[in-house]
Formats: C-alpha cells, structure tokens, sequence
C-alpha cells in the first residue's frame, strides 16, 4: 500500500478521470473509497471503518482545498496501515497523533528521494 500512496501523490489529472483512478486504486490494496456530503456544523473530513471483510474510507468535501482532502486520504490510509481500524473502543488521540506522524514522514522521504 505505501508504493500506492506514493504514486498517488502525482496524480493530476480532470477531476472526474481523477476520482475513478483514485478509487480503482485504493479498490486493488481492498478498500473502498466513498466521497459523502459535509455533516453541517460536523469538523469531519474523513473516516475508516471495516463494512464487513472491506475497509471503507468515507471523505467530505468539507472545506473542498486540495491540501485538506490529501491529508484527509493520507491520515485515514495511515490509520489502515497502522491498525487502528476497527478498534473496540475506536481511535485514541495517541492513534491520531502516530496517523499524522507517519504522514509527515512519507511526505518528507518522498521529497528527499527525488532530489
């Protein structure tokens, strides 16, 4: 799954094209990509849960800034590789905090392997 979201990181292409490849490839690491309305007055931007045996990552377009919606999908896919989805008592803020960290960090070894 890292190799997928590092070649995620170059996609840029029509939005419409974009979304299909988007999902197509998170669909071959089996999960589930659905884009829902923003929950007025709600500050979520992103979920993962397991519906059944697939994981299932909900983005809003709360806010609608490229940059919000990168780190959205990039956090909740950090939860999945991380192992917090389907905690019995969900995600703690340490979980949250390990999910920002491991995103910093592909961000940054991601910039110094091209120079």
């Amino acid at each position: 799954m890292l190799k997928t979201l590092q070649s995620l990181q170059g996609i840029i292409i029509k939005p419409e094209i974009f979304r299909l490849e988007l999902k197509k490839e998170l669909a071959e690491c089996g999960i589930a990509l659905v884009f829902v309305p923003h929950l007025k007055g709600s500050f979520l931007q992103g979920a993962t849960f397991m519906d059944g045996n697939k994981i299932v990552v909900g983005l809003t377009a709360r806010g609608k800034d490229a940059d919000k919606f990168w780190f959205s999908l990039f956090h909740e896919l950090a939860q999945i590789i991380l192992g917090h989805v389907n905690q019995l008592n969900g995600t703690t803020e340490d979980d949250e905090k390990e999910a920002y960290f491991l995103f910093l960090k592909n961000k940054n070894s991601s910039r110094n392997s091209r120079r």
